[in-house]
């Protein structure tokens, strides 16, 4: 097994990357932003961006439901 992972073993790349749909998100958030080039629109994302790098939220769904929950700062 030289050199080979081991079958569901992360690898250290993967670990340190934000997860699949954060990547996801702040794509779509960064899209938006260069369409619109208004101050107050680019402050509205803000806080989404600080609470998703943040999050310790494993999925898209738990992370809506904390925010319902915990209300969006």
């Amino acid at each position: 097994m030289c050199g080979l992972l081991k079958k569901g073993v992360r690898t250290m790349s993967e670990n340190l990357t934000a997860p699949k749909w954060i990547s996801k998100r702040i794509a779509a958030m960064n899209r938006l932003l260069k369409k619109h080039n208004n101050r107050a629109f680019h402050e509205h994302f803000i806080d989404e961006h600080w609470r998703l790098m943040n999050t310790k939220c494993k999925n898209k769904r738990e992370y809506k439901a904390w925010t319902r929950i915990n209300g969006k700062v």
